[in-house]
């Protein structure tokens, strides 16, 4: 009985230290991004990772580079949801705290956004990122422009039919209260 006590209050521990570097590395991403969305226009070089060239980033030059992968080159502007994500992770590890619903959510968005804001603002790295500009020319390549925006139109109503339960039942008893 005494080892498991031992063995529970270590994993307990390790929880715990796993959800506070969840937490932490959450606050750090989010200034890292937040530092790289000020100084992109005017962004010094971070690829001369070993130079001892100070960066404008908050965080350095790790700072630098987390933002460019995240930012330029990977999700746009939904990388700040990110974060987010970390510290729902945290949260749910550190205190049992039921959030997956929103995490579902967030992953949605962090898929749905780059690819919408690239067909609206095409090449636009900052805000769609690499990624959103990839998929949506490759998703143009195979089924055209006008077949990816219904797609987007898709997942979008899929989304919404699935965040408020909506039935053709409960659409049914709607159109007819408003008749009456």
């Amino acid at each position: 009985m005494n080892f498991l006590k031992k063995i529970l209050y270590i994993l307990y521990i390790i929880n715990t230290v796993i959800g506070l570097v969840l937490i932490t590395l959450c606050i750090a991403l989010y200034i890292s991004l937040f530092s790289f969305l000020i100084h992109f226009n005017k962004y010094q070089n971070y690829n001369s990772f070993y130079e001892l060239e100070k960066t404008k980033n908050f965080l350095g030059k790790i700072g630098a580079i987390i933002g460019d992968k995240f930012i330029y080159n990977g999700l746009g502007i939904s990388s700040f949801l990110f974060p987010l994500l970390l510290l729902l992770i945290g949260l749910i590890i550190l205190f049992g705290i039921n959030y997956i619903k929103y995490i579902i959510h967030i992953i949605f968005l962090i898929l749905l956004i780059p690819i919408v804001l690239s067909i609206l603002l095409p090449n636009n790295n900052i805000l769609s990122g690499t990624l959103g500009n990839r998929v949506h020319k490759i998703f143009t390549i195979f089924i055209g422009e006008v077949g990816v925006c219904i797609s987007i139109l898709f997942f979008i109503l899929l989304y919404i039919i699935f965040l408020f339960k909506i039935t053709p039942f409960k659409l049914r008893t709607l159109f007819l209260k408003k008749k009456n």
